[in-house]
């Protein structure tokens, strides 16, 4: 694969990202961390709304991430169209 770390986007994904972590032999670190009171993006009808809001509601663990190769797992497309412009 190719990756120093697998991530995965926020806690619903993490068990996935585990697992793959464990299958692959690449280290599972917790590289985003989710702000809980932000709002849910996915409660908007309108993608334009998303945009953005990914930064917003999420952000990286510089000490984990930093310099390192990052493959990442996501069990949501929501997630996917959200964090796209992050």
């Amino acid at each position: 694969m190719g990756a120093d770390i697998i991530i995965g986007v926020l806690d619903p994904s993490d068990t996935s990202s585990l697992g793959f972590a464990q299958e692959s032999g690449i280290p599972f670190e917790l590289g985003l961390i989710q702000r809980r009171y932000v709002g849910k993006t996915f409660s908007h009808q309108e993608p334009s709304i998303w945009d953005g809001h990914g930064r917003v509601t999420r952000s990286g663990v510089k000490n984990v991430l930093k310099g390192k190769r990052v493959g990442v797992v996501d069990d949501s497309i929501a997630n996917g169209s959200i964090l796209k412009n992050s």
